[in-house]
């Protein structure tokens, strides 16, 4: 099969990275064991002091970043590296509601009118990823609608002349704005002075103690892909996050929007218990598309849920039309055409079969869109598949990427993984250059494919 004309040009592809400011407030529950996350850079002064033995440190995390309401009953803060074993002691942490986004002064904050709710040692583990968890002598109730205010002092006297080098390993951190921090410290006794502005947070993790009454749905065995015409049953997993037994609860949901008819589940979960395979109902899928689920809890133990941020699950399910392929076929927008666009034809091929060759004949015109090529059930190097122009010229029909479209987009022409015995011949390629290389197009992408041939194939740049 000769070649009769292939011209590649390397354009690349950059990744442009945001550099927005945030805070990682990572929420938990008692009953969780989290890996925790390893964020930021070293810290110094917040919350620890980093230069003297006595220090106090004031933080304030806003109610967006905890959205959850509850008994806060740990705490622990990320650190960026490892660590040698040392005890920190004499270490207090208060918390207190506010409404204050940022702090006004830096006047040290009166601990009388905040809660105290650890007095101890923090010790920190040798080759640590993580701080250990800090559990509280007293839970702080917190609203969920005020902002939180966390104190702490430091009493250590701790005589080590790495003092400095130490603490700024304990602790990472996320640049804020605002005066969100602010902190003293010396070497003598705790300083009772105004402090300095600090406008970094560590990475924070609270859990929250177990509330009474609270139910939730953690997991489905709904497929998120569902053949056309299927008559699927709504199949869910139900999880007793309260500390009393769950014997009742309404599990309602809603498809689109769309209310249906609640089931009414009986039975006895104790903390942490869950009821696997609880069918609630069933649905018939009688058209393509997208379909956007919403599962949830309700009335537990015929009184309020006492805890909402882990009742409802949400999730998509993409339903398709699966065909047997054989032969030829044409893609395009005419009333001939047997798919209108190449997502239709990769849906084919991903989720059905072929039985023989399959040639796709691209009717003439430009095409604003990728060509995504999967791994299909019964390809071979005898049944190989075919995408081409229908006038076999290739002029006659462009592929390329419209700047309207998703500009991270960075292949026209994707073969997946193990997507082999694959021809693609007679077509105009254009690859574009929206903003000076910063989402470039590249024209091929292959993932560990073999038997790909790429035949009389032009491409070029976007001059548009």
């Amino acid at each position: 099969m000769k070649i009769t004309k292939l011209v590649l040009i390397g354009i690349i592809f950059f990744l442009a990275v945001s550099t927005k400011a945030q805070v990682d407030i990572t929420v938990n529950f008692e009953e969780v064991n989290p890996e925790l996350p390893v964020q930021g850079q070293p810290l110094n002064n917040v919350p620890m002091a980093k230069t003297g033995r006595y220090g106090w440190c004031a933080m304030i995390y806003k109610q967006e970043e905890i959205n959850e309401i509850g008994n806060i009953s740990k705490i622990t803060f990320t650190q960026p590296g490892a660590h040698a074993g040392w005890t920190f002691g004499n270490q207090k942490i208060y918390m207190a509601h506010t409404n204050e986004d940022a702090f006004s002064n830096q006047t040290k904050p009166n601990p009388n009118n905040m809660q105290l709710v650890y007095d101890g040692s923090i010790t920190i583990p040798f080759h640590a990823l993580t701080n250990p968890f800090l559990n509280f002598d007293s839970y702080f109730n917190y609203n969920n609608t005020d902002n939180l205010l966390i104190y702490w002092e430091q009493n250590s006297g701790f005589d080590n002349t790495n003092m400095e080098a130490v603490v700024s390993r304990i602790f990472s951190t996320n640049k804020v704005t605002n005066n969100r921090a602010k902190y003293n410290n010396n070497d003598n006794s705790l300083p009772i002075g105004d402090g300095t502005y600090c406008n970094m947070l560590p990475g924070t993790i609270l859990t929250f103690a177990p509330q009474n009454t609270d139910a939730g749905i953690s997991n489905t065995g709904v497929e998120d892909e569902i053949l056309l015409g299927t008559n699927a049953n709504i199949i869910v997993d139900l999880k007793n996050y309260g500390s009393n037994i769950l014997t009742s609860v309404d599990i309602e949901f809603s498809i689109n929007n769309e209310s249906k008819p609640a089931f009414g589940w009986t039975g006895n979960l104790s903390l942490n218990q869950e009821a696997n395979n609880v069918n609630i109902g069933s649905y018939i899928f009688e058209e393509l598309g997208n379909y956007n689920f919403k599962i949830w809890t309700n009335n537990p133990n015929n009184t309020s849920d006492q805890r909402y941020s882990n009742d409802t699950l949400e999730f998509n399910v993409y339903v398709y039309d699966c065909n047997i392929l054989a032969g030829e076929y044409t893609v395009g927008n005419s009333a001939n055409a047997d798919f209108s666009s190449f997502n239709a034809v990769y849906d084919n091929l991903k989720h059905c079969a072929i039985t023989e060759p399959v040639v796709f004949n691209i009717e003439q015109g430009t095409y604003y869109e990728s060509i995504n090529i999967p791994n299909t059930q019964g390809a071979s190097a005898t049944n190989t598949i075919t995408f081409q122009s229908a006038t076999a010229n290739k002029n006659d029909v462009e592929i390329k990427l419209s700047e309207n479209l998703d500009p991270h987009v960075n292949s026209i022409i994707n073969i997946e993984e193990d997507a082999n015995n694959i021809i693609i011949k007679n077509l105009t390629i254009t690859a574009s250059n929206f903003d000076n290389s910063i989402n470039a197009n590249t024209a091929f992408l292959l993932n560990s494919t073999n038997n790909i041939v790429i035949e009389n194939i032009v491409i070029s740049d976007f001059s548009d």
